[in-house]
Formats: structure tokens, C-alpha cells, sequence
């Protein structure tokens, strides 16, 4: 699942700072086995670390420092949380 967090245009208040926008998002990766949640937080940022290209737009993608991991007790599953900023040219 991915969550939007926030977004910024770039702008500063002196005027456009860098024309590159940037948005913050977490992909929550969740599975009754943790080792799967491993497995699979571990393929997300390979996929998405160093990408220059999404959808066809330029684009450039930093791990943040958000890397958790947990089990939800009341749904008896792991959860494993990543963050990332995307900077992208609109």
C-alpha cells in the first residue's frame, strides 16, 4: 500500500526555489509471515531506489530514514513501513 504524506512545490518565499517538486510517501508492505514482509519491503527499495524514470517522467527517488517494522497483534499480521522522497519535474 502506498501513502501519500505530503507535498512541496518547490517554492520558496523569495520565488520559485529549484522548479522541482517534491513528494514524501510511505509503502506499507504487510503479510501474516514476516519473513514475506522482509522479502518484500527489501523488493520495493530495489525497485524504486536510484529510479531516474516513473510513468514516463523524469524523476528522482531517496530513501528517507523510515524503515519499521511490527506485528499487529488484532489482525495477526507484520507490518513493514519505508519512506521515500520523490522529486519530479511537473
Amino acid at each position: 500500500m502506498v501513502v501519500p504524506l505530503s507535498e512541496s512545490d518547490g517554492n520558496v518565499l523569495t520565488g520559485e526555489a529549484d522548479n522541482l517538486p517534491e513528494a514524501r510517501l510511505a509503502v506499507v508492505c504487510r503479510s501474516p509471515k514476516a519473513l514475506d514482509v522482509i522479502t518484500l519491503g527489501d523488493a520495493v527499495v530495489a525497485a524504486l531506489s536510484g529510479r531516474k524514470t516513473l510513468l514516463g517522467q523524469q524523476v528522482q527517488i531517496v530513501r528517507e530514514d523510515v524503515d519499521s517494522s511490527e506485528y499487529v497483534e488484532g489482525q495477526n499480521a507484520f507490518r513493514r513501513t519505508l519512506g521515500f522522497r520523490i522529486h519530479y519535474r511537473s
